[in-house]
């Protein structure tokens, strides 16, 4: 999607649903520092790298992917990073049922009540960018919290909560 923005396609966007479980890490994270690497493979959990940054995430049943590939050229919004994240952000959220409410945060995170309801990650090349998403809907938060370790970086609003505590 990336490398066809980038080379003048017009925007895309695209959303999935995976059957499977799997752990995807960013583009420069150390797996055995992210993830329970053991257990994912004991229960046939695929580790998969990105060529984002961003976190680990564990995704599969419960889970709803998204992503935009954008030219810069669509709004002056997509020239930053954190105005970027909000744009998709705004697209996002008023995709969402009323019922189903949230928040973003300074670092681009939908939250609930203080819990992280969905994330994203981005690659930014010369003309686009790419952002792109996980949304907890009906999560396996005690596969996630199994799966993933806790990371080696959080955001401040984190405050060192476990992934069951963080999540919802």
């Amino acid at each position: 999607m990336l490398e066809r923005v980038e080379n003048g396609a017009g925007p895309e966007f695209r959303i999935w649903r995976c059957d499977e479980a799997a752990v995807v890490i960013g583009r420069g994270q150390d797996a055995s520092c992210e993830v329970d690497v053991d257990y994912c493979r004991q229960q046939g959990i695929a580790v998969l790298r990105r060529g984002s940054g961003g976190g680990a995430v564990a995704i599969g049943p419960g889970t709803l992917q998204y992503a935009f590939a954008l030219p810069y050229s669509l709004s002056p919004e997509l020239q930053e990073i954190s105005s970027s994240k909000r744009f998709c952000n705004r697209i996002v959220r008023a995709a969402l049922p009323s019922t189903a409410t949230c928040d973003e945060n300074a670092w681009g995170d939908l939250v609930r009540e203080g819990h992280k309801v969905g994330g994203l990650a981005l690659r930014r090349r010369r003309r686009a960018m790419l952002l792109h998403g996980t949304l907890l809907l009906s999560a396996d938060l005690d596969l996630i919290a199994r799966a993933l370790r806790h990371p080696t970086r959080e955001p401040p609003y984190r405050r060192g909560r476990s992934h069951r505590e963080f999540l919802t």
